[in-house]
């Protein structure tokens, strides 16, 4: 087998394994969009699954590209968080460092896994090699929840982007 064919095998293995995304039941209602931050440097950024799905759906094809930063936005828009004790999920940035964010979820008895790595246009991404902060499962026992956390550097200040993918059964 020429060398060529071997690595557009692996490729294809690494991209099937580190998309992570399982097939939706039959029923599931699938969403998905991205949230780009701004110039708002939190250090926590709060999101409600249901104000993503009301102000955040995308209406193409779910894909984790580069570049492609969304068009909702987190900095002025109260509504994708109810307010800081009342959310489903936070990013956080730890801002002694700028290259590291932090993912969590506010109910305890969710599931949450590590994505190692994720494959954008044929090239394989781990946590940490910019653009690419880290990705995340989350599973409700109604809905699988996928997060991947992207630095969109513009000039001047950090930008970062959440592009997410949910499943609800």
């Amino acid at each position: 087998m020429n060398t060529r064919l071997m690595l557009s095998a692996f490729l294809a293995l690494l991209s099937f394994l580190s998309c992570d995304l399982e097939d939706p039941s039959p029923n599931a209602q699938i969403y998905h969009g991205g949230v780009y931050i701004q110039c708002d440097l939190g250090p926590n950024y709060y999101f409600s699954l249901d104000s993503l799905i009301a102000n955040c759906v995308s209406t193409d094809s779910f894909e984790v590209a580069l570049p492609a930063i969304q068009t909702c936005y987190y900095d002025g828009n109260p509504t994708l968080s109810d307010d800081s004790t009342n959310y489903d999920f936070l990013v956080s940035r730890n801002l002694s460092d700028w290259q590291v964010m932090g993912f969590a979820v506010a109910d305890s008895t969710v599931q949450v896994d590590i994505i190692p790595f994720i494959v954008v246009d044929n090239e394989v991404l781990a946590p940490g090699n910019l653009p690419f902060y880290g990705a995340y499962r989350a599973t409700w026992p109604d809905k699988v929840l996928h997060v991947y956390l992207l630095n969109r550097y513009q000039g001047g200040c950090l930008h970062d982007e959440v592009v997410w993918h949910l499943e609800v059964d």
